[in-house]
């Protein structure tokens, strides 16, 4: 209660309630223009925060980004940074003309239609997987360490094309918990907290096409990768995870990543990353 008492006629702060991200923008974007003012020699010892952010100032930064080559997106978000910047120095200007300017840059973006996307389908994507998995297994991969990784890889790949799970929520799948198996049923079950916006749980089957590979990457291959040489410091518990490195802990977030990226690319010629599977997803579903 005191605490509220000394705070009684104190202006409020908005920016106790920056996240990280948050101030991390705002000075990102605010070193941004000094750093271009400073290079032109338009930077003074006098300077504030009224002199410094001009439109003037903020059009000769966005030039500069634009022949840096800079995508739109990124442009836009240093602009961003420094209205938060702006905002937080001056709170009292009115700086909703930063806004309008970030709004008349967006609107420069290219759009691509849903269409456009699809030079690859998830069809496409599934068949390669399934086609990865077989040739590994053919080589030995109920046995041979090197050729296990290679079929998990394309398991992940083709199950991807079919459930394009938000990275975090694929690389957390775990036995019994997420993925449940009932006789010859499977089925994939993500409780709504987990998910983005915490609003809608997420129930699907297990891809019928994939469900031989399940049972194979379940009995044979995850046991295998199991067994293997056990991470030290910075290795994450296995405990029942599904997806299981070839050190035998469970595979992270940023190596699965990686893994299908480096997949997709040796087998289409295409870096896909994950969240594109999820646009080729979408694209599919329109033409089909």
């Amino acid at each position: 209660a005191r605490t509220a008492t000394k705070a009684l006629f104190q202006a409020r702060n908005a920016r106790r309630n920056w996240s990280e991200s948050t101030w991390r923008i705002a000075a990102e974007g605010l070193g941004k223009l000094l750093t271009v003012l400073k290079d032109a020699d338009s930077l003074h010892g006098n300077a504030s925060v009224n002199t410094v952010v001009t439109e003037e100032h903020l059009q000769r930064m966005a030039n500069e980004m634009e022949a840096q080559g800079l995508a739109i997106k990124t442009q836009a978000t240093y602009l961003n940074g420094v209205l938060l910047a702006a905002r937080a120095l001056a709170p009292k200007r009115d700086w909703g003309w930063i806004r309008y300017g970030i709004d008349n840059l967006k609107a420069l973006t290219p759009t691509r239609s849903l269409v456009s996307l699809a030079d690859i389908s998830s069809a496409d994507l599934l068949q390669v997987g399934k086609q990865r998995f077989q040739e590994a297994w053919q080589n030995g991969a109920a046995h041979d360490l090197d050729q296990a990784v290679k079929a998990r890889d394309a398991l992940m790949l083709a199950l991807l094309a079919v459930r394009p799970l938000r990275r975090k929520n694929f690389a957390d799948l775990r036995l019994d918990e997420n993925i449940r198996v009932d006789q010859d049923r499977v089925r994939i079950e993500l409780p709504e907290h987990v998910m983005k916006g915490k609003k809608r749980a997420f129930n699907a089957e297990w891809p019928a096409a994939l469900k031989s590979e399940f049972f194979r990457y379940r009995d044979v291959i995850r046991p295998l990768l199991l067994g293997g040489e056990h991470g030290g410091a910075g290795s994450q518990p296995v405990e029942d995870a599904f997806w299981i490195s070839e050190r035998g802990t469970k595979l992270t977030a940023d190596a699965i990543y990686r893994q299908v990226r480096q997949l997709a690319e040796e087998a289409l010629g295409q870096r896909i990353n994950l969240h594109k599977f999820r646009n080729i997803a979408a694209s599919t579903l329109a033409i089909y």
